[in-house]
């Protein structure tokens, strides 16, 4: 069973909030308490929610990267949920090249939704499948033209999708110190450094999807 988890939703629309509320509350078994509602998007309600996993709408604050920058500094490790009512390819590439950890249209069904907040919370990253195969179709992310070996991908993609190096090494049979040198040598291959630098690769591979 995961960790309990502690959600807020923000954005203009308290009857959204209530309804996405109400469908993470009976989804995910949470407690009351456990999902806050924030309207409109304000960082400081935000961060005095002290939550474990974000889910806001990029379009409705006119300064992103200061309410993301606020947010990180306040709540270093909080996981960042675009839920965005005009997604865009451009809008998505921002949104993780900023931290997001999962960038989701409203237009997508409450299953679909349910997978992907499921997916952060246990520590991974959730990108919609059309903004994958666009992200995948245009993107010049860096090391475009490598060639991993097989147990190279195999590791990078699942630290693309959240799982630390002591679950990969359980889930592959493999050391810890084995999993850390493939790991290493495949970010250096792709000239890659940081996590944002990653979900890109991962997206224009099409290891989220």
């Amino acid at each position: 069973m995961a960790d309990p988890v502690h959600i807020v939703i923000a954005d203009e629309n308290p009857v959204l909030v209530s309804s996405l509320a109400a469908l993470l509350t009976d989804a995910l078994a949470l407690a009351p308490g456990d999902v806050s509602e924030v309207v409109p998007v304000a960082a400081t309600q935000i961060a005095d929610a002290r939550p474990d996993l974000v889910i806001l709408d990029p379009l409705l604050t006119e300064t992103l990267s200061s309410l993301v920058a606020d947010l990180r500094r306040s709540l270093p490790g909080v996981a960042l949920v675009a839920y965005a009512s005009r997604p865009t390819t451009e809008l998505a590439r921002y949104c993780l090249e900023n931290g997001f950890r999962a960038f989701l249209p409203k237009t997508m069904t409450a299953t679909s939704f349910l997978r992907a907040i499921r997916v952060v919370r246990d520590g991974g990253t959730f990108v919609h499948k059309s903004f994958v195969r666009e992200m995948r179709d245009i993107d010049m992310a860096p090391g475009a033209g490598c060639v991993l070996s097989e147990r190279e991908e195999t590791t990078l993609r699942l630290v693309a999708m959240g799982y630390s190096n002591r679950e990969i090494a359980a889930r592959l049979n493999l050391s810890i110190k084995t999993v850390d040198t493939h790991r290493g040598r495949a970010m250096k291959k792709l000239a890659i450094e940081t996590r944002p630098e990653l979900v890109r690769v991962a997206c224009a591979r099409g290891w989220l999807f």
